[in-house]
């Protein structure tokens, strides 16, 4: 039977409950079956791993009818890359343990790769046994020992002598020794050397981690190691993969200039360098990047700093920038052009300090870490930004296009349709990223109005996770979301489903936006809009659907004059704003233009300029939910009309269970303010906590504003709020929908509102609304109904009560 591990050793390890066997070949995933030589038995995990269709791939319960998922592995949540699980017997894969490589894949669409894994102990007992392989190989070829590489180098050798070791580079004890063998031509990788008797000498590579000295990377800050270390990055790459390593406290300098090959540091496939404390050390000169990494490849544990930054002759973000992903615009002019710097897979930035010198003037420019084009299922973790005061963006993220891209006029944007229609042209999108404790300074480089810094900056992803930042100032966005110049109009077929869904900031702080933004959100592609109007016809719509979720974000303004909104969305279709805090902001949020389908819930805003939610888009929003948040002392910029709460030019917004003001309101005129633009506002069980003066607590239009609320009941306040209502005179409660399917209210009002204590003086009114008096009197009636629809219809009373 199944050993089952403790719940607290699952969730520290990330590993799954052991498989009792795991499949070698395709299996039908019904019956009681023998796998890997033994009959499975009902209850018996089985890890199945071999599917013809990689998408049934996964951990499975067995059964004598079909199969199911085991719970603990059943959905994207649960299927994390990395986990682990242990296999307890079967012929082939018994005391085996099995990786997930796909990262949350969609149950059912994706391919789930599982890949035998390599544990700490199997890699201790890989190293014991080259160790071993090393000692048998110096016992039985004489090799020599020397002090270092340059006394080893300066010796004329005997001829016979096929291997030596060396106890240092330059000289012994500093790191740098090594294991040699002799070759019978010189070596293309910077791992080598020529003995005095003309013989050349390479390193030994058995797997276990080398350091970047060993191949003459000095790390004095003085000597040029750009070459050093690209050849020891080659070597261990061409050879499969494997560690190499800085020294502690080295700084390795590394020039990069259009004569470099890739124009920058390239970090390949199934390299780790693990920097052991050191700093890279970038000069860079033209158009040039930095490090640039390639699949499967992790750099960590140092610090990377762009400390030159010249003769640049464009403004491309990713050029000079301390690490990247990706390339620039234009690198890719047709399909076949794409290389292995176009969508990197399975990589990881972790523990890393990352510095910029970079200044470009008036508007700055330049980033910290740069994703251009494909970019996926990567990890950028346990980051530190230090303050700048000259870079753009600390972390960004962007789309790519390949192809016949040039331009985003009328004519341009034709030629690049034919193009992708024709599949001569796409775009790239990074997913799959998740982005995890970064810390941030202050990136207070000049707004410059249209552009300043910012801390993260998305534009044209999907299936990004942020979770963890902190970003001490930024001048224009602390957090920036968009859809980009494109969107996602000329992303493959496969890929257009998936745009902008899955982005999550969570657990954000933004200590101080200045008079930018702490979240810019927009789900626009403004360039293919502009060309719809010159009569464009656009593949996609140009405001997307997104469910792009900020949770627990934090944002704080510089409470003057010039502030600007907390969070502000514009041109997005859905969206979730949940728990979110802002203060001292011109408004905590600002619901923009052709906004539809957004979701504030819970959160507080309070102590901004103006309000603390403020709905009012030059055109129309639709269909906003504001649900549980608390809105109070907002006013600090003494208006004497702001609200908690403040909706305008509005179809159908929600405000329901919300707390408005505190006991002892001095700031905050209103609780919630509704103006006469806004259109069949349903407000529900909010509770206006205190008010400043007599401005009433809920402040509804004006007397004949009839369109404004759809219904408005069970909202209170506290009895000391001197004003509790105001505005329009007739109050829908509730509405029902009749068998014309129509709207018919049930509302409260005054009968000396009315004409003739019957009728409303204006407004569109159907059959069978009801407006029950609030002020009844003996003899008087109960109130009057609507017996023919109209503006504002017949009416007649109902209801006499007795005298």
């Amino acid at each position: 039977m199944n050993m089952r591990a403790t719940a607290a050793v699952r969730l520290m390890s990330g590993d799954r409950e052991p498989v009792r066997l795991a499949s070698t070949t395709n299996l039908a995933l019904v019956g009681l079956v023998t796998v890997d030589g033994v009959a499975a038995a009902a209850g018996d995990r089985i890890l199945v791993k071999n599917q013809t269709d990689a998408t049934q791939n996964g951990i499975y319960t067995a059964s004598a009818g079909t199969w199911y998922r085991a719970p603990d592995s059943n959905s994207s949540r649960t299927l994390i890359k990395g986990m682990k699980v242990a296999v307890q017997e079967g012929a082939t894969h018994a005391d085996q343990v099995w990786n997930l490589v796909t990262n949350r894949p969609d149950i059912g669409d994706d391919d789930i790769e599982w890949e035998f894994y390599l544990s700490s102990d199997m890699v201790t007992q890989i190293n014991n046994a080259a160790n071993d392989i090393i000692a048998t190989i110096i016992a039985l070829t004489n090799a020599a020992d020397f002090a270092s590489r340059a006394i080893a180098a300066g010796t004329t050798l005997p001829s016979g002598m096929t291997y030596l070791r060396t106890a240092g580079y330059a000289t012994a004890g500093d790191g740098g020794g090594a294991l040699y063998k002799k070759v019978g031509a010189q070596p293309t990788h910077s791992g080598k050397f020529q003995s005095a008797d003309g013989a050349w000498w390479e390193v030994v590579y058995l797997g276990q981690p080398m350091n970047l000295l060993q191949f003459g990377a000095l790390g004095d800050d003085s000597t040029d190691d750009r070459a050093a270390i690209q050849g020891a990055i080659d070597f261990v790459s061409a050879a499969g993969g494997g560690i190499l390593r800085g020294i502690p406290g080295k700084t390795y300098r590394c020039v990069i200039n259009t004569g470099v090959t890739s124009h920058g540091l390239v970090l390949k496939p199934n390299v780790t360098l693990d920097l052991c404390r050191s700093t890279i050390s970038l000069r860079c000169t033209g158009d040039v990047f930095g490090v640039r990494v390639q699949s499967n490849a992790t750099i960590e544990n140092g610090t990377v700093a762009t400390t030159l930054s010249s003769s640049l002759s464009s403004g491309q973000a990713i050029y000079h920038t301390p690490i990247s992903l990706g390339s620039a615009y234009g690198d890719y002019p047709t399909v076949g052009s794409v290389d292995a710097f176009a969508s990197p897979s399975g990589w990881k930035l972790s523990n890393l300090t990352v510095t910029n010198v970079r200044a470009d003037s008036p508007t700055p420019g330049g980033e910290m870490i740069c994703i251009f084009g494909g970019a996926h299922h990567g990890l950028i973790e346990d980051i530190t930004i230090p303050d700048n005061a000259t870079v753009g963006i600390a972390i960004g993220m962007d789309w790519m296009p390949v192809g016949p891209f040039t331009g985003t006029d009328l004519a341009a944007l034709n030629a690049a349709k034919t193009a992708f229609n024709s599949g001569q042209a796409y775009t790239l999108h990074p997913h799959e990223i998740d982005v995890q404790r970064i810390n941030i300074g202050n990136m207070s480089a000049p707004n410059t109005g249209s552009f300043g810094s910012h801390g993260i900056r998305l534009s044209g992803c999907y299936s990004i996770r942020v979770d963890g930042v902190t970003v001490v100032g930024s001048t224009y966005a602390g957090i920036y979301h968009t859809a980009g110049d494109f969107g996602f109009e000329f992303a493959p077929t496969a890929v257009k489903d998936f745009r902008l869904k899955g982005i999550v900031f969570r657990n954000v702080t933004i200590e101080n936006a200045n008079n930018g933004y702490g979240v810019f959100c927009d789900a626009y592609a403004d360039n293919i809009d502009a060309a719809v109007s010159l009569g464009y016809s656009s593949l996609l719509p140009t405001i997307t659907t997104t469910d792009i979720l900020f949770d627990n974000v934090f944002t704080q303004g510089s409470l003057t004059s010039s502030a600007i909104a907390g969070f502000r969305i514009t041109y997005a279709d859905g969206g979730e704003f949940r728990n979110c805090r802002a203060r001292r902001h011109s408004a905590g949020v600002f619901v923009d233009s052709h906004v539809s389908n957004l979701k504030i819930i819970g959160g507080n805003y309070n102590s901004n300029w103006v309000h603390g939610i403020q709905v009012d888009p030059d055109s129309t929003a639709e269909d906003i939910l504001i649900d549980g948040a608390r809105c109070f002392s907002n006013g600090l910029g003494l208006g004497g009309a702001d609200a908690g709460i403040y909706l305008a030019n509005t179809l159908r917004p929600v405000v329901q269970n919300c707390t408005l003001g505190i006991n002892g309101e001095n700031f905050q005129d209103f609780g919630l303010r509704c103006v006469a633009d806004v259109q069949d506002a349903i407000i529900l069980n909010n509770y206006c906590d205190g008010a400043a003066g007599t401005t009433p607590a809920y402040s509804i239009a004006s007397g004949g504003d009839y369109g404004v609320l759809a219904q408005f009941n069970g909202n209170r306040c506290r009895s000391t709020v001197t004003t509790k209502y105001g505005g329009v005179n007739i109050i829908p409660y509730d509405y029902v929908i009749n068998s014309a399917g129509d709207v018919v209210l049930k509302c409260r009002a005054s009968n000396a509102a009315l004409v003739s204590a019957t009728t409303p003086s204006g407004g569109s009114w159907k059959r069978g609304t009801i407006i029950e008096f609030d002020n009844p009197s003996a003899g008087g009636a109960w109130g009057t109904v609507c017996v023919s629809s109209g503006a504002p219809g017949t009416w007649k009373t109902i209801a006499s009560i007795n005298a």
